[in-house]
């Protein structure tokens, strides 16, 4: 063979003999051998082309032309333009199925420490001015449609809780499925108005088509099986209301702010079960004496006084005489109790005179709103009633008791009762 032309079989001289002639091979050709194993120039046909410098040009297979992103250097999403990818390669522990849905079971680890299932830490970022920026927005926004029926529970995220386990005694302070470290701080150059640790927003959850009986913005039952159950822990100053925020001081423990207006905006509801048998309401004493108490039946049976002390003190009044003694009973506290006064020999002035001056356990921050006596011997009971000493003045620090138009005898023992609210 020389460039171009090819040795072949031409046919035989007179003594049988094969003679042969130079042919030449089309452009583009390539010898394939025929059906009678003839060598036979054939031009490339189907998905590819063969030019006359040996190029060989494939444009589609099986017929069907090739994607654009085919013959790229690189495949990128961005160069598929149509199509789709009906499933994905994932480890084992990964599966997808044919809607999309990932499931990931994380494989246990044999031996060492794992401090994170898993970690997303999102890089320091500087964006323009005006529009929010979110680290993570799991957008749920949407109808779900499921088939008629009663449901006891739809929940669009779940976390649920796990069970720590120890391979000896060990104590745990603070055990919980979900931890929000705490509210946004302020940067640099930064003023928060409000800063929230957890923020459940307001949405209308009526005119979608349904009927919502009744809508609440935080549910939290009380767990059972421990030694207290707590449906909510509150650690610091409370506030309740929409605009408690700016009515409750430095001191308040627990502020209930309605919003004004007028209607149903009830400030405190008690609402007891029929078989109720503690309190409904109690207010109680460092020591957990109660002060202040309302029964399931709305009775009172505590007095309701601001102020929780032990044992009252007092004071004779200063024309009682000599001797004279002041003794306030065993049980007697700022809101409740008796008193008496023993007369010396002489007797006390008679006209708006102090008879004793009855002191609180410690200073109460609001006066009461009144204090009421009453003779709580014979003795005192036989004083006429118009001339029984009164109450004359209250005060943050006790109250002040005053002889009437009559003088009380000396040399006797009077008793009284009181009552301050």
């Amino acid at each position: 063979m020389v460039s171009g032309q090819l040795l072949t079989a031409s046919g035989s001289d007179s003594n049988g003999n094969s003679t042969t002639a130079w042919t030449s091979l089309p452009s583009g050709d390539i010898l394939v051998g025929s059906g009678s194993n003839a060598p036979t120039p054939v031009a490339m046909s189907g998905d590819c082309s063969l030019n006359n410098v040996g190029a060989i040009t494939c444009l589609k297979t099986n017929g069907v032309a090739f994607a654009p992103s085919a013959t790229t250097d690189t495949t990128n999403a961005s160069n598929i333009t149509s199509g789709s990818l009906s499933y994905l390669l994932f480890p084992s522990n990964f599966s997808l199925n044919s809607k999309f849905y990932l499931n990931w079971t994380p494989q246990a680890w044999a031996s060492g420490l794992s401090t994170t299932l898993m970690a997303v830490t999102a890089p320091t970022e500087t964006f323009t001015a005006g529009g929010e920026v979110h680290d993570l927005n799991w957008n749920g926004a949407r109808v779900v449609t499921n088939a008629s029926g009663g449901y006891t529970n739809q929940r669009a995220v779940l976390f649920s809780a796990p069970t720590y386990a120890y391979a000896g005694a060990t104590t745990v302070t603070g055990a919980a499925a979900l931890a929000v470290s705490g509210p946004p701080a302020a940067g640099l150059n930064a003023t928060l108005t409000g800063s929230y640790g957890l923020w459940v927003q307001s949405a209308v959850l009526s005119g979608t088509g349904g009927t919502v009986s009744n809508g609440y913005g935080l549910r939290s039952d009380a767990p059972t099986g421990a030694g207290n159950n707590y449906a909510a822990y509150l650690n610091g100053s409370t506030a309740i209301g929409p605009l408690a925020a700016s009515v409750a001081g430095p001191n308040a423990t627990l502020t209930l702010y309605n919003g004004g207006g007028s209607g149903s905006n009830t400030q405190l509801v008690l609402r007891a079960a029929g078989s109720q048998s503690a309190p409904l309401f109690s207010v109680n004493n460092s020591g957990g004496s109660s002060q202040a108490q309302i029964d399931s039946s709305f009775n009172q049976t505590a007095q309701m006084f601001h102020s929780i002390s032990p044992a009252t003190t007092g004071t004779c009044g200063a024309g009682a005489g000599s001797p004279c003694t002041f003794t306030p009973a065993s049980t007697a506290t700022n809101n409740a109790g008796e008193f008496s006064v023993a007369t010396g020999s002489t007797t006390l002035p008679m006209i708006n005179s102090t008879v004793a001056t009855i002191t609180f356990a410690g200073t109460v921050t609001n006066p009461p709103g009144g204090c009421l006596i009453g003779p709580g011997s014979a003795l005192t009971a036989r004083i006429a009633s118009g001339s029984q000493p009164f109450v004359s003045s209250v005060s943050t620090s006790g109250f002040v008791v005053t002889s009437n138009g009559t003088a009380l005898s000396g040399g006797q023992t009077y008793v009284w009762w009181y009552v301050c609210m």
